[in-house]
């Protein structure tokens, strides 16, 4: 869903400002769901054994990766875990 400022969608008002992709956009871009985003991000944190891409920032506490940092996130979700069942 885009957001709109009466009628017209808020990255036309605002076509300077910097977009990143939410939990919701990386989770269609690479096939998982959101929760599957938010979850291996709270499960694998920096100081873990395989951390999730960190994000680039957060609005509030949502977190948001920039669109370039897809091909990162999916080799993560790509490479074999212990404990996870891996996608055919």
């Amino acid at each position: 869903m885009t957001a709109t400022i009466e009628g017209m969608a808020t990255a036309d008002v605002y076509p300077t400002a910097v977009r990143y992709l939410g939990a919701t956009q990386v989770a269609a871009e690479i096939g998982v769901s959101r929760t599957a985003v938010t979850q291996a991000l709270r499960r694998n944190p920096p100081d873990s054994a395989s951390p999730f891409p960190e994000p680039d920032a957060f609005v509030g506490d949502t977190p948001g990766w920039a669109p370039d940092r897809l091909g990162e996130i999916r080799a993560w979700y790509a490479t074999p875990r212990q404990g996870r069942r891996q996608s055919e």
